[in-house]
């Protein structure tokens, strides 16, 4: 019998965060941090996976700007979204995203 492996692609677990509320005040945010989970079928790879956030198809492990704040995302795997105030207080009411693309590699 000839079994003939491959390098299977690791996986994220998806990001949720508590809702950034605006008040009618001059508000400011405070930075909301993690750490992303990722796993790799190819069990002896999940230990030395990389993360890294996508500037355009460019995997990166600094700041990107996004509407309403930035996201840096290390090689670890931990994150820091930086919400912009001046943006966030100058929403009107309803509800928005900013939304970032993160990738695992082994």
């Amino acid at each position: 019998v000839t079994i003939t492996g491959t390098n299977d692609a690791p996986t994220l677990t998806a990001v949720s965060t508590d809702p950034i509320v605006d008040t009618s005040a001059d508000d400011s945010f405070s930075p909301i941090t993690g750490t992303l989970v990722g796993s790799d079928v190819d069990g002896s790879e999940t230990a030395t996976l990389t993360y890294a956030a996508l500037d355009g198809l460019t995997a990166v492990n600094a700041p990107i700007a996004g509407t309403y704040g930035t996201l840096t995302v290390d090689l670890d795997g931990h994150y820091q979204y930086l919400p912009n105030s001046v943006a966030v207080n100058a929403l009107n009411a309803g509800n928005v995203t900013d939304t970032f693309t993160v990738q695992t590699s082994d």
